[in-house]
């Protein structure tokens, strides 16, 4: 279930199982599909994660349920909702 996230302005999605030689233009080009994305963050130290917000919950929704287990860089990619840590354990 997507939550809101006020600092991110929108509905964040863990992306994880990323391929070091993929950048913020390929999940974006990958993503957009399911509809506006207000932000991607790709990691780089260490590699193999990123972040993307959507601004509605619906298209984080649908982008969480189509592509977990999918391999469209040649890795499984592991996708869910994002959760915040800092209000998590509260």
């Amino acid at each position: 279930m997507p939550k809101y996230d006020r600092q991110a302005n929108g509905y964040r999605v863990f992306v994880g199982g990323v391929d070091p030689r993929v950048g913020k233009v390929d999940i974006e080009q990958e993503f957009e599909r399911f509809g506006p994305i207000a932000d991607v963050w790709v990691a780089r130290n260490p590699p193999g994660f990123a972040f993307i917000v959507f601004k509605y919950a619906e298209d984080a929704d649908r982008a969480v349920r189509r592509m977990d287990g999918s391999r469209p860089f040649g890795s499984r990619l592991r996708v869910e909702h994002a959760v915040n840590n800092k209000t998590a354990n509260r």
